[in-house]
């Protein structure tokens, strides 16, 4: 099974998003990868992406936020926990309706307050 090679820019300066089936490097830009995945409502998960997602632990559901991270084409995704991107889950395994609630360029508070 294979997944859609693509990617989504974003321009620091001018800040809007560009798709591509490119990495473009440039220090205007900023690189992400699409994850092969979907949320919930069925739009596409990218790398830097925030989600809002549920987890079934030993205590029941819980309701987490993390940011997705990938860190080489060979590893695959994964989700870390905001604030502290220190604890992470591969993208895809235990995460229950996962939301796309904004992503680290135009939403950087989120992954401060973890709100």
């Amino acid at each position: 099974m294979s997944r859609e090679i693509k990617f989504r820019l974003w321009h620091r300066e001018k800040k809007y998003w560009l798709e591509s089936l490119f990495v473009y490097v440039d220090a205007s830009w900023s690189s992400t990868r699409y994850t092969g995945l979907h949320d919930k409502n069925g739009k596409e998960i990218y790398e830097a992406d925030i989600l809002k997602f549920r987890l079934n632990t030993k205590y029941g559901l819980i309701e987490k936020i993390g940011i997705v991270r990938c860190e080489s084409l060979a590893s695959g995704c994964t989700v870390n926990f905001v604030p502290h991107e220190a604890d992470s889950l591969p993208l895809g395994l235990d995460i229950i309706n996962p939301v796309i609630i904004g992503n680290e360029f135009e939403n950087p508070e989120l992954l401060q307050e973890g709100k």
